[in-house]
């Protein structure tokens, strides 16, 4: 310890002869997340069993854990946790001897001593655990720090071929919206209130969290620059244009009430639909430079727009409507309308099940598609005809996407299901391709990289599943 004194007088330190400590255990993940358990006195190898349950319990599937050779995570406590049925989800690598360099874990404790502890002197037990503990919770909130502990060591997130793993991307909250960036190297998810987080879709890595936006966010969409971020808000109208190149971002806020967003190419500007009440059954055209208001669409019918699709060229853009009525509070009859972007014009009205949440544009444009409760249906875009439907395969379809490009041969569709399921099908044949079932509530938004060679989908259980289709 270094301190001051008088030239020629040695301090001395009085201090209590105590043998009574605190042990510690942590671990973190690739995606970020950090364990960190105190107990008083020394762990065990039956307390690194305890440890070990809290792992299985909070981190869903198999988990390869990576640790040093210390003689309690050898003991026979551990191989009777493993034999007892723990290695049919747990496998535990041994680090080669004094390998610290390997040990992702040794920065969060190097961190924990240097930044969040440093100078912390405490008078009793009680008092160290109470900083200990703080400090955990101001670093779990860092989950790039903790992500960059991991990348340090050299670990990351690809098979042995070099292709992507599927990922978890853990949230505080419910995830209500997901997007790739338009290169699609990056990710851009919003929860309710708790921020807005972007990810790189190559390694799962958070790059950053924005929380300065309105404590409403409904949606949150990266622009073609990549440099400018939209976030919309419904609760206070604090909709937002965020740059994200600047040391400390920049805001333009306007007070608009935005609930889900879309960008019309070539630049036309930001599509976004509300829930206000003073806009029902209306969209609107933003500026992206200063989020004025360039038109407003209107359907002529008195409702909510759920969702927009716009065409690849911009030229055209579907609104799913929820009918609502003042006087009967209650939904029915919903409807789905194709406008002309640069003059307003409604083209189209599509009428079918009783309830919508989605709507797209089959890949190749020719069919309009929506989700509900009664499955998908799908309609002759320039004639309004329905042509088919499908019953949902798990539940109400609360979300959906299409991709233009194709994946073996294949343009997909998917959808994600109330009950957390995500499904994948070939278009036109509605082939099933593939099911997952990574979530645990409802999806409230699935989502194609524009290679389609990524599926993300955001969830209420606050995770974002992200999968590579080329497997």
């Amino acid at each position: 310890m270094r301190t001051w004194a008088p030239r020629g007088q040695t301090p001395h330190l009085l201090v209590k002869h105590t043998k009574d400590h605190l042990s510690a255990i942590s671990g973190i993940t690739l995606d970020g997340r950090l364990f960190l358990q105190v107990r008083a006195g020394s762990y065990d190898s039956a307390a690194v069993v305890g440890f070990l349950r809290v792992l299985l319990r909070k981190v869903r599937g198999r988990i390869v854990l990576i640790w040093d050779g210390s003689p309690i995570h050898r003991g026979q406590a551990v191989k009777d946790f493993l034999r007892r049925g723990a290695s049919k989800r747990l496998h535990l690598e041994q680090l080669p001897g004094y390998a610290p360099d390997l040990n992702a874990d040794e920065g969060v404790w190097n961190y924990l001593k240097r930044v969040e502890l440093a100078n912390v002197c405490c008078h009793a037990l009680p008092e160290l655990r109470a900083h200990l503990i703080r400090a955990r919770e101001r670093l779990r909130h860092k989950r790039t720090l903790l992500c960059a502990c991991s990348r340090h060591c050299g670990y990351d997130l690809r098979w042995g071929d070099g292709s992507e793993r599927d990922m978890l991307l853990r949230h505080d909250a419910a995830v209500v919206s997901v997007h790739f960036s338009h290169d699609g190297a990056q990710l851009v998810s919003a929860t309710r209130f708790e921020g807005i987080t972007l990810w790189e879709v190559a390694s799962g890595t958070a790059l950053r969290t924005h929380r300065y936006a309105a404590s409403g966010v409904t949606d949150a969409l990266l622009l073609p620059d990549g440099r400018h971020l939209f976030a919309a808000d419904t609760a206070f109208g604090d909709s937002a244009l965020v740059d994200l190149q600047m040391e400390r971002a920049t805001i333009t806020y306007a007070m608009i009430q935005a609930d889900c967003t879309a960008w019309v190419p070539p630049g036309r500007g930001i599509l976004i639909a509300s829930w206000d009440e003073t806009l029902r059954g209306a969209a609107q055209l933003l500026d992206p430079d200063n989020l004025q208001i360039h038109r407003t669409y209107r359907t002529g019918m008195e409702g909510l727009i759920r969702r927009v699709a716009v065409s690849r060229d911009g030229a055209r853009f579907l609104a799913a409507q929820q009918y609502y009525s003042d006087e009967t509070d209650i939904t029915s009859a919903d409807a789905a309308f194709l406008f002309e972007t640069d003059t307003g014009a409604i083209l189209r009205r599509y009428d079918g099940p009783a309830t919508l949440y989605d709507i797209v544009f089959a890949p190749d444009e020719q069919q309009v598609i929506v989700g509900g409760e009664s499955g998908l249906w799908w309609w002759e875009t320039q004639t309004a005809a329905v042509i088919g439907q499908l019953d949902s395969p798990s539940g109400t379809l609360t979300s959906l996407a299409s991709a233009a490009a194709t994946v073996g041969n294949n343009q997909l569709l998917a959808g994600g299901c109330e009950d957390g399921t995500v499904v994948v099908w070939s278009w036109p044949d509605l082939r099933e391709i593939c099911r997952f079932h990574d979530h645990t509530d409802c999806v409230n938004q699935v989502t194609f990289a524009p290679d389609a060679r990524h599926i993300a989908s955001a969830s209420a259980d606050a995770t974002v599943s992200l999968r590579s289709l080329d497997k």
